[in-house]
């Protein structure tokens, strides 16, 4: 069993595959872009402390997390982790 990173035709996201015997399997797409994130954060207990530029700077018990927001473009999967990360909280 290898894991695999494959990529949708013509879509700007990524899917997590598990390749079984030349055959993969989705286990699940990753799409999210940073409004979800703010709503999710939100949803947990975490504030809004002030918007600079085009970044979302979420608070909560003294920590603050960067949350970049650039419309509907979706938020990449390192980016994503390390959010989760920095907040101690899974999101999705």
């Amino acid at each position: 069993m290898r894991l695999a990173a494959c990529r949708g035709e013509g879509i700007k996201f990524l899917f997590f595959c598990i390749a079984l015997d030349n055959i993969s399997f989705l286990l699940y797409p990753i799409i999210v872009t940073g409004i979800e994130i703010v709503k999710r954060l939100k949803e947990l207990g975490w504030k809004l402390v002030r918007i600079k530029g085009s970044h979302h700077l979420m608070g909560k018990n003294g920590k603050t997390i960067p949350v970049p927001v650039h419309g509907s473009k979706t938020i990449g999967r390192d980016l994503f982790a390390e959010i989760q990360r920095q907040a101690g909280e899974k999101l999705k």
